[in-house]
């Protein structure tokens, strides 16, 4: 699994355990554990088949990563999930390649 490109191409890749503070967790309690951190306003659109939300910007307790979460189902199942990063995710995505690079 890559975790730089973030793309997940298999339940094996999903359930595969990442080294997290000597802690091992999953991809996606990795990836849910980074959202619950995250305000959202509770509005969502959903037309019985796509599922979107916004992570905006601004928040009652300032500014905070901006994103969009966008998922696409499959009768009862996740067929497609994809987040797109706004200009403050974009920032920081690009100062965590940096750091890690530079290490």
């Amino acid at each position: 699994m890559q975790l730089l490109n973030a793309a997940v191409a298999s339940r094996p890749d999903t359930l595969a355990l990442v080294e997290l503070g000597g802690e091992q967790v999953t991809y996606v309690q990795l990836w849910h554990r980074a959202l619950a951190s995250l305000y959202r306003t509770g509005a969502y659109m959903f037309d019985g088949k796509m599922l979107i939300w916004e992570y905006p910007r601004q928040t009652p307790d300032g500014d905070q990563l901006d994103l969009v979460e966008v998922i696409e189902l499959d009768g009862p199942l996740i067929a497609y999930h994809r987040i797109y990063w706004g200009w403050r995710g974009v920032e920081h995505v690009i100062t965590n390649a940096v750091d890690k690079a530079v290490r």
